[in-house]
């Protein structure tokens, strides 16, 4: 996984475990963000990582919903993620972050 990629895995499962760092202009932010993504991958993404208060689905349980192998799960997630963070939108987004987001999801520009 590539530096960007990683940026914005942490920052998802910060979104998912931290409702106090994460505002809500975030959330909605991040809402936008996966609407790049089609229907499945986002609902794939919200499961996978626990967003917008739902609860972190196991992997196993998101392959048997899709009828897929785990590992293709894992390939679009992977795929996805880097999508999604070489953006200019998550580029954009992630500059206006909190510095402690910044600093917590790795991000040391």
């Amino acid at each position: 996984m590539d530096k960007f990629s990683q940026q914005l895995e942490n920052y998802l499962r910060l979104a998912h475990s931290s409702a106090l760092l994460v505002s809500p202009g975030d959330k909605a932010n991040l809402n936008i963000l996966l609407e790049m993504l089609g229907t499945v991958d986002r609902d794939i993404f919200v499961a996978y990582y626990g967003l917008f208060g739902s609860p972190v689905t196991d992997v196993a349980q998101i392959a048997l919903k899709y009828r897929v192998p785990q590992s293709a799960i894992h390939e679009i997630v992977e795929k996805d993620l880097h999508h999604l963070s070489i953006t200019p939108e998550w580029q954009m987004m992630m500059r206006q972050l909190k510095p402690i987001v910044q600093k917590r999801i790795g991000n040391t520009e």
